[in-house]
Order: C-alpha cells, then sequence, then structure tokens
C-alpha cells in the first residue's frame, strides 16, 4: 500500500537533488554582526549552538545564509572554519516534508535517488534516540579530476521539517591523494564535523 503524501515527492526531489547536489557559497550572504546573526535564525524552526565549534577555531566563524533553489521552500545556513589545519564548512539545509510522508519511506526515496551518482558513496539507513529515522551518506567532489573536498551527511526528519546536515572537510585539497579516491571509504574528519553541527542543532 502506498504511503500517503508519496505523490508529492517527484517535485520534492527535485528541490532535494538541487540543495544537496548545487554549489552553495556563491548564494551566501554573510552574516558578520551578531544581530544579523540571530536574524538568520528568525524564520528557522531550529538554533544553533555553535560553542563547540567556535571552541575549535581561533578566528571567528563566519555564519551566512542561502537558498539552493532561489526559492524560500529549501532554505540553508552555512558556516565556514578558517582558522585551523584546514578549512571545514557546515551547512544546514531545511525543506518542508511532503504532507502526510512516513519519514521511513521518504529516506528510503531520498537514498535511492542519491545512489544514482557516483560521488555518492557509503549511504545507509538507520535509526537513533536523537534523530529517529536518518540517512547518512559520504559525498566525495573532485575539481579536475583530482580529489578536493569530502561532505559527511545526515538527512532526518523532525516535525513538518526535512533536515540536511553536512559536515565538509578540505583535507583532500591541503593533502592531495594522487591516485584518485580509492576504495569508498568513510572520510573521518568530515563525519566528526558533521556530529558536531548535530549537536548544535536546538530545535524550536
Amino acid at each position: 500500500m502506498k504511503t500517503p503524501g508519496l505523490q508529492a515527492l517527484p517535485h520534492f526531489l527535485i528541490l532535494l537533488m538541487l540543495a544537496l547536489l548545487a554549489p552553495t557559497a556563491s548564494a551566501a550572504t554573510a552574516a558578520t554582526a551578531a544581530t544579523e546573526t540571530a536574524a538568520i535564525f528568525k524564520d528557522k524552526p531550529y538554533n544553533l549552538d555553535l560553542g563547540e565549534i567556535e571552541a575549535l577555531d581561533p578566528k571567528p566563524l563566519e555564519i551566512s545564509e542561502f537558498s539552493p533553489d532561489g526559492s524560500k521552500q529549501v532554505q540553508g545556513v552555512k558556516i565556514v572554519s578558517k582558522g585551523r589545519i584546514f578549512p571545514f564548512t557546515y551547512e544546514v539545509i531545511t525543506f518542508p516534508s511532503p504532507v502526510g510522508s512516513d519519514s521511513a519511506e521518504l529516506l528510503k526515496t531520498i537514498k535511492s535517488a542519491l545512489d544514482k551518482h557516483e560521488d555518492i558513496i557509503l549511504s545507509q539507513l538507520a535509526n537513533s534516540k536523537t534523530l529517529g529515522n536518518f540517512l547518512h551518506y559520504f559525498q566525495q567532489v573532485s575539481v579536475q579530476n583530482k580529489p578536493h573536498h569530502v561532505s559527511s551527511n545526515y538527512i532526518f526528519v523532525n516535525g513538518k521539517t526535512t533536515y540536511h546536515i553536512v559536515g565538509t572537510s578540505y583535507g583532500p585539497m591541503v593533502m592531495p591523494r594522487e591516485k584518485g579516491w580509492g576504495p569508498p571509504s568513510p572520510d573521518k574528519n568530515a563525519d566528526s564535523e558533521a556530529i558536531l553541527l548535530l549537536r548544535a542543532l536546538r530545535f524550536k
């Protein structure tokens, strides 16, 4: 039997692919003052407690917001950490979940769509007390056929919102891999940063 609301998935998946696979840096608008940072979260269904991440970086974090699809349906917040051995970025992207959709079925559909892309590796569905059902995967991004960066990604549903959490490590760019990516393997640096961002989430 079909889950109610899944007929809305094709349009949802178009938005999803735009957000998950498209670059976001050019769409970002910097928020340098505390008041501007507070304004970013005013209309978001969450806040971020960035204390753990700030403690790792001697330089101030750069916080900006963006919309991968150019609309208000998909909203993103990006945090850039530049004061460490190599850069890290963090992103929280939110989508309105299809009305009436079941989170487990929704995540299965998202996984099926993402698995068609060769840069998506080690995707797996899981469950935890904190997130409930979630999808975890890594994305390997090459530039001019050379390893450039890796992101660790978590997708889950909270209330009426689908969350996409991204922690990105630029280690492969700073420490080049001459023989390419090699066999699919987890990037512990990227995953550690994604987990830090998950811990920073505060739902309203």
